[in-house]
């Protein structure tokens, strides 16, 4: 099920800031000086400080109005010294680490334009889908740059037929020999004995 207004999902997150992504949280709805809101700041495990964007509606692009307010709080530095300092203590606030600032953003989905955004800045920039299901869960998938390139084509020296990669498992297994066919499923049933955790 969706949520209805794009303030659910923000109270969500930001009660279970920690739980959910590993950041603190900072500060809702933060006010820069040149008119913006951050929906949510925070600071990460390694003292770099973190903006948490928001949508509901695919179409819309959030990437772009968060790395505007990365860039403001580069040359902002005191202003989230001073939130960290308010909600956090001074040993948090006098760790912050400056070197890299974080954007992470939380959407059911993304449009190209958001990983081709993305792209450009792999290691600041977290893109998060959720998925609601009922009252009482929630699924977070993070988005990695292998998902947003196209791989290249491999090439087969030995000119053999290469089993298509929408094929069913099943048919697959069908065309092996019986003892791939008992790998497989040995293998399956060590991966699943693991745990409730493994699918």
């Amino acid at each position: 099920t969706a949520y209805k207004l794009e303030r659910e999902v923000q109270q969500l997150f930001e009660s279970n800031l920690e739980t959910l992504l590993g950041v603190r949280f900072v500060e809702s709805e933060f006010s820069t000086t040149n008119g913006g809101r951050i929906d949510t700041l925070g600071i990460d495990e390694n003292g770099f400080p973190v903006v948490i964007e928001y949508k509901l509606d695919k179409h819309r692009t959030v990437i772009n109005q968060g790395m505007s307010y990365m860039a403001w709080l580069r040359s902002h530095r005191a202003e989230f010294w001073k939130a960290v300092f308010k909600k956090l203590g001074q040993q948090v606030a006098d760790s912050i680490d400056h070197s890299s600032i974080r954007l992470i953003c939380i959407a059911t989905d993304f449009t190209r334009d958001d990983l081709g955004a993305y792209e450009l800045m792999p290691n600041n920039i977290d893109l998060v889908r959720y998925r609601r299901f009922g009252d009482d869960q929630l699924l977070l998938e993070r988005i990695t740059s292998s998902e947003t390139t196209t791989p290249a084509p491999v090439s087969n020296p030995t000119g053999a037929k290469t089993p298509s990669p929408t094929k069913p498992i099943t048919q697959v297994l069908a065309e092996k020999s019986p003892e791939a066919q008992h790998l497989e499923e040995s293998s399956r049933r060590a991966s699943l004995s693991q745990g409730d955790v493994v699918t």
